[in-house]
């Protein structure tokens, strides 16, 4: 078996060899006719294998040369024609007998001048040949611009040989060049006359068609040049780009699937391929892709400006506003009369939230096409959102002028009249409903306007005659439902809303009704259960979203009602609603540290809005950043001037960063807007209070009247009142029983602080503990909790609770500073780590450069130490313990006057208190001896 295997294996050796053998036995002409047999049979591969491998053997055979460059110019590689073409006549062949194919080989890649540069004696050469030289030499032009040389080359040629078909092919493309569109058509139906086969005469006939939006005749056009020439690949995608505008999706497939098939066997790709392919994918609202075929088009042909501008189109669907705008402007550039150019611009203005641009872009537009009711329609609504309800509707009057039959332009200008004009809204409304029975909207809204005008027997009149005309309509029962419900007849209302459902499972209006009776009736688990099938089947819809999140918050799930919205915001980061409660949720569980990223990470149009920024604010004041605080208020009050909540928010604010004068300016505005303001008052008596003025604050107190004298908030003012003057058993009490009322990590703090005071620093702790025990996501406490265990120098304990809190907010800078500070002697390398990542999140924060300073002062490298105290000073130059550092750094480093004059002036003054300040004595005194 083993011998058998071995002859084999020797046998298939000797085979190829022999084989190997006899095929190089060929000569160089018997490939170059075997070539040329193929060549004839239009078998181009095979030819070209032919020769290569007869160059193998002659690497200087011109013939060999020639005939290859002259295959590969048939086949459409016009770059490796060139290459062979030149290097046969490098070998020796006379260049006037190439002169023909190496132009046709450069024009094929849009060498016009090289072309122009080919040297051919044209008068030599038999008539056809000069033909075809008058012919290229015009094409040369015609691609350079040249428009007259053209036309005169196409002359010299037609003079020759009037019965040239492609002479009159190029001066019709040397019109269209001048922009004579019309002449250049009649020449081209002229041409398509006089050679009805001639398919390049009916292809350019279809392009002229095409850009007149001629589009059915351009149709017939390219499918006539078709029936010539079936495979034409640019013809195949040029009939599918015009099937579509036909709406023939399925004639425009099949026409794309033609020419990627040919193109691929080809070995290459071409852009109308791409192109037609995206304007397929944009039709089925299939953007991603529609995205990635434009993309591919302007790759291969960067100057073709409807793939850029629908580049910008599919972007625009996804979302991806800069993107499309930096592609619609490079379009613009090019063709800035476009109508459908100013339209996208005005559009991704509008949904960035730049109204101003979009209006100013808008106006532009009906400046020069008055009758653009889509321009109209979106500036409307500019005005809507801008403030301006009259403009709005202003512009919905024109829209009706101007479309006077169209039943959704009156449907839109009763919307935008409903609020101000409300029984022409109805009247509007009304004649829309009698007049056309397919308007179900009017239906629907002249529902809404009775509901809104509190109207109830007519709003169930005219829900129950519209379920009667269409007892599929979902949202017809479910305003029944709701119009039911205004009249008080519970049952008939959830009889509604609940068929609402069944024609529509899962649908957000009827099911949050239902939910909201649930609720009311005590049904909690029926409710959740509503809440739940709407967004399994609706993932995005924030009043359910938000609705269970509330609930979920209600019946202490406190996890679950934080995940629920931020899944919600992750899927929908455009929806502010969801982003508010999420960061008020965030505060209300002492998470402000994540309202910061949450603010900042949000679009502008949302970070910038007084509401986001309120809760900004509050997130930063509740972290003790007052003046970070303060400036975002102040954001508020530019777009709000006379918002009492923002007055007062500010006032709190300055009085807690002992900025009193100020507090009090907000506090009067406050008052100012309403009087009788009870927390206004409050304030006035934390200020009198932050002023040392107890007896002031005191009297005021008592001077409220007596029905809040038990409210929480008065409460804690008589705690803190009764801290200061170390009553501290009163203030326990006080505070104590505002926590009875209204429990809050604020009051936990103030308690806290009060038992501390007394004394009792382990019942400030277990009550630290206590709220963790019901609240344990709750941040604000654990950090007290981490910062009593580290003052009492219980650094096993604190340890466990700041790394208990680095696992809940891994990035806050803080936490690892403090955590590094204590892991020092224990884990100096996971201090070190620590500070590292404190530095790299807050470079500019001393504190934090300080304790990576101190970490390698104790590992024994005092330079790096020292480098990183200098950094730290420039951060925070007033900074007693930074300064003494340096001091230690410099005396070790040998710098001892430098360390000296650092402490005398720290020291200097006794009343300043600093933790190493009796360090820094000691190293004075040791430094003076």
């Amino acid at each position: 078996m083993k011998k058998s295997l071995a002859s084999l294996w020797l046998l298939a050796v000797f085979t190829l060899l022999l084989g190997g053998c006899g095929e190089s036995g060929k000569t160089t002409e018997e490939y170059i006719t075997r070539a040329q047999g193929y060549q004839e049979e239009g078998d181009y591969k095979a030819a070209i294998i032919e020769l290569k491998n007869a160059l193998r053997q002659s690497p200087d055979n011109a013939e060999a040369r020639m005939l290859i460059g002259l295959v590969y110019l048939e086949s459409g590689d016009g770059a490796s024609a060139e290459k062979e073409l030149l290097r046969s006549i490098e070998l020796g062949l006379a260049p006037q007998k190439l002169s023909i194919p190496l132009s046709r080989a450069l024009l094929s890649q849009r060498k016009f001048q090289e072309v122009l540069d080919v040297e051919v004696d044209a008068s030599s050469l038999p008539q056809d040949e000069q033909v075809t030289v008058a012919l290229l030499r015009g094409h040369a032009k015609l691609g350079l611009g040249e428009l007259d040389a053209a036309d005169a080359f196409y002359d010299e040629a037609l003079a020759l040989a009037p019965e040239t078909p492609d002479a009159l092919l190029g001066k019709a493309h040397a019109e269209a060049g001048r922009g004579n569109l019309g002449a250049a058509r009649e020449l081209a139906q002229s041409l398509t006359e006089s050679y009805e086969n001639f398919a390049p005469g009916w292809s350019f006939l279809a392009d002229t068609e095409q850009y007149l939006g001629n589009i059915q005749v351009a149709e017939t056009s390219y499918t006539r040049a078709l029936d010539i020439r079936p495979n034409n690949v640019a013809d195949l995608a040029n009939r599918a780009i015009v099937r579509i505008a036909t709406g023939d999706v399925k004639g425009a497939r099949s026409d794309v699937n033609m020419a990627a098939r040919e193109i691929s066997q080809q070995g290459g790709r071409h852009a109308l391929i791409s192109y037609a392919r995206g304007q397929l994918s944009l039709l089925a609202k299939n953007y991603e892709n529609a995205t990635k075929q434009f993309t591919e088009t302007t790759e291969l042909a960067p100057d073709f400006l409807p793939a850029r501008y629908f580049l910008a189109v599919s972007q625009y669907e996804m979302g991806q506003l800069e993107q499309a705008e930096q592609n619609l402007g490079k379009f613009r550039y090019k063709a800035p009369q476009f109508i459908g150019g100013h339209r996208l611009f005005a559009a991704i203005k509008y949904s960035q939230g730049d109204y101003d641009t979009a209006q100013e872009e808008l106006e532009n537009l009906l400046s020069f096409n008055p009758g653009d009711t889509w321009a109209l329609n979106l500036l409307a609504d500019i005005s809507a959102i801008s403030g301006n309800p009259n403009q709005s509707i202003e512009n919905y009057r024109k829209i009706v002028s101007l479309q006077p039959d169209s039943p959704q332009a009156r449907v839109n200008l009763a919307v935008s009249l409903m609020n101000s004009e409300t029984g022409s809204a109805r009247q509007l409304l009304q004649e829309v409903a009698e007049t056309d029975d397919s308007s179900v909207q009017a239906k629907l809204l002249l529902i809404v306007s009775y509901m809104k005008a509190g109207e109830w027997n007519e709003a169930v009149a005219a829900g129950e005659k519209l379920v009667a005309e269409d007892p599929e309509n979902w949202d017809a029962f479910t305003l029944l439902g709701g119009s039911y419900l205004g009249q008080g007849n519970v049952e008939k209302a959830r009889e509604n809303f609940e068929h609402a459902l069944d024609l529509n499972p899962g649908n957000p209006n009827a099911a949050n009704n239902l939910a909201r009776q649930e609720l009311k009736a005590g049904n909690k688990a029926a409710a959740r259960q509503l809440y739940r099938k709407v967004l399994e089947l609706y993932p995005s819809e924030a009043t359910s979203l938000l609705a269970l999140s509330s609930l979920e918050f209600s019946d202490g799930n406190i996890e679950e009602s934080v995940k629920l919205l931020e899944k919600g915001l992750q899927r929908s980061p455009q929806d502010i609603s969801l982003r508010l409660a999420l960061a008020r949720l965030y505060l209300r569980t002492g998470q402000p540290s994540r309202n910061i990223n949450l603010v900042y990470e949000a679009p502008e149009e949302q970070g910038e809005h007084p509401l986001m920024l309120q809760v900004l604010g509050d997130s930063q004041y509740a972290l003790g950043e007052f003046g970070a605080a303060a400036g975002t208020y102040e954001k508020v009050l530019r777009q709000v001037p006379d918002s009492l909540t923002g007055h007062y928010l500010l006032a709190r604010t300055y009085a807690a960063n002992n900025q009193l004068e100020l507090a009090k300016k907000h506090l009067e505005k406050v008052i100012e807007l309403e009087p009788q303001n009870l927390a206004a008052s409050v304030m006035q008596i934390r200020i009198l209070r932050l002023e040392r003025k107890e007896q002031e604050a005191i009297d005021l107190l008592q001077g409220l009247d007596p029905v809040y004298q038990d409210r929480p908030e008065i409460l804690v003012e008589k705690g803190w009142l009764a801290v200061y003057q170390k009553q501290y058993e009163q203030a326990i009490s006080a505070f104590e029983r505002a926590f009875e009322q209204a429990p809050s990590n604020a009051l936990v703090v103030q308690l806290g602080i009060a038992k501390w005071n007394s004394g009792d620093e382990t019942g400030a702790l277990e009550g630290y503990k206590a709220w963790l025990q019901a609240n344990p996501d709750d941040i604000q406490i654990m950090f007290h909790l981490a910062n009593g265990y580290l003052q009492l120098g219980r650094n096993k304990e604190a340890i466990a609770t700041f790394e208990q809190l680095l696992e809940k907010t891994p990035d806050d800078p803080i936490l690892m500073n403090n955590l590094a500070w204590l892991l020092r002697e224990s884990n100096p390398e996971r201090a070190l780590q620590l500070a590292q990542k404190t530095t790299t999140i807050a470079p500019e924060w001393g504190s934090g450069i300080d304790t990576l300073g101190m970490i390698y002062l104790e590992k024994g490298d005092t330079a790096e130490a020292y480098r990183y105290f200098e950094q730290a000073l420039k951060q925070a130059p007033d900074d007693p313990e930074i300064r003494y550092h340096v001091a230690l750094a410099s005396s070790m480093l040998g710098e001892k006057e430098q360390a000296r004059q650092i402490l005398k002036a720290i020291l200097a003054d006794p009343k300043q208190t600093f933790d190493s300040r009796k360090d820094a004595e000691e190293l004075q005194a040791t430094l003076k001896n």
